[in-house]
């Protein structure tokens, strides 16, 4: 692969989970919030603006869109020639299990939150007089998920520059015939 194509592929990478990243953690901090609101006689819990849901989702999408453009670029490892066997090949396998570990919770994480705020900003419990016991969803959702895309982004870029280096290995510069690069004053 030309180094362009596999500069562009990596700055590729880096973007979108880094705009994942920060959609991820914007959402964190505009999630729902909730106070007592009365209309009349009754009280219901009010919840803000959906917000972190549209953020979360976007979120959700770009890490999607990252990872399928690091699964095209490697061949997922499985399509096209053998990696040549060594360290890279082993960091490479390493990473592609990571990232996609990451990659999975990172997107369960983000989905769950999404899905919990839009649910509590339609939701309005009616409560009568009694002062209600409103809920929120979970603080951490949306900040894990941020954690896990930018770990996801780590194994990502691990991935591809191994898989380059095991899949394009260096040649030796030397005169040998393939015995190994053994120098010729020793034969």
């Amino acid at each position: 692969m030309p180094m362009g194509g596999s500069r562009l592929v990596l700055v590729g990478i880096i973007v979108f989970d880094l705009i994942a990243f920060s959609l991820a953690v914007a959402a964190q901090k505009k999630r729902s919030t909730v106070s007592v609101a009365t209309d009349g006689k009754i009280n219901y819990c009010a919840y803000s603006s959906r917000i972190s849901t549209w953020l979360g989702l976007g979120s959700f999408l770009l890490l999607l869109a990252a990872q399928l453009l690091t699964a095209l670029a490697t061949k997922c490892l499985c399509f096209g020639n053998a990696l040549q066997p060594g360290r890279p090949r082993v960091y490479a396998l390493i990473s592609f299990v990571g990232s996609w570990a990451t990659f999975i919770a990172a997107e369960l994480f983000l989905l769950i939150g999404a899905a919990e705020n839009a649910r509590h900003t339609h939701d309005t419990t009616l409560v009568g007089t009694e002062p209600p016991h409103c809920r929120t969803p979970w603080k951490g959702y949306f900040g894990t998920a941020a954690t896990l895309i930018f770990i996801t982004r780590i194994f990502s870029v691990v991935l591809y520059k191994c898989y380059l280096k095991a899949d394009h290995p260096q040649q030796s510069q030397g005169s040998d015939i393939g015995m190994g690069g053994q120098n010729s004053s020793y034969i």
